[in-house]
C-alpha cells in the first residue's frame, strides 16, 4: 500500500514540477497536512500554494493569503495576505471575503476602514453566510458615518466592484 502512496506522490510531485497548478496545490496540501507519506513542511507548503496561486488557482489563493496572515512557511504579511484573499474572494470565495472583511475592520495590512469590511462582508451575505449578514448589519449599524452610508446608497455594482477589487 505505501508502495502506491510512493508512486502517486511521485506522479504529483513531477506534474507540479512541470507547471500543473492542481498538482502543485495537492502537493501544498500534502506538506501543509503531512499526509500520504509526505513529511509537513510549511516552507514547501508555501511555497508550492504560490506556484499554484500565481498560476490563479483560487484554492490557492485563499491558503496562500491564510499563510500569509498567520506566518505559516512565510513571514507575517497582511498586505500579501489581503493581495491573495482578493484574488480568492474576486472568484466568489466566502472565505476569502470574510477574511478581507477582518483585516480592513481591524486595519492590518491596511488603512483601518470599516466600509470596506461592510462590503467585503456583504460578499459572503450575498451567498447566504448567516455569519457575514450579522456581521454587515452590525457595522452598518453601529459603525459607518451618516457620509459612508450616504456613499453606500449611490454606489452601484460596477463601483463597487472596482472599489474592492483594484488592479
Amino acid at each position: 500500500m505505501f508502495g502506491l502512496f510512493k508512486s502517486k506522490i511521485k506522479v504529483i510531485r513531477e506534474n507540479a514540477d512541470l507547471g500543473n497548478a492542481d498538482a502543485q496545490y495537492q502537493l501544498a496540501v500534502m506538506y501543509e497536512k503531512g499526509e500520504n507519506g509526505v513529511e509537513q513542511n510549511d516552507n514547501l507548503a508555501a511555497k508550492y500554494f504560490k506556484l499554484a496561486a500565481n498560476q490563479d488557482f483560487g484554492p490557492a489563493q485563499l491558503t496562500l493569503g491564510f499563510f500569509y496572515c498567520n506566518g505559516i512557511g512565510v513571514s507575517k504579511n497582511y498586505k500579501e495576505a489581503i493581495k491573495w484573499y482578493r484574488k480568492s474572494a474576486q472568484k466568489g470565495d466566502i472565505f476569502s471575503a470574510k477574511n478581507l472583511a477582518v483585516l480592513f475592520g481591524q486595519g492590518l495590512g491596511c488603512k483601518q476602514s470599516h466600509f470596506m469590511a461592510y462590503w467585503y462582508f456583504g460578499i459572503a451575505a450575498n451567498f447566504g453566510d448567516e455569519e457575514a449578514k450579522a456581521a454587515q448589519f452590525t457595522i452598518h449599524e453601529e459603525l459607518l458615518t451618516s457620509s459612508e452610508l450616504k456613499k453606500i446608497e449611490k454606489i452601484d455594482g460596477k463601483t463597487a466592484m472596482t472599489l474592492l477589487f483594484p488592479n
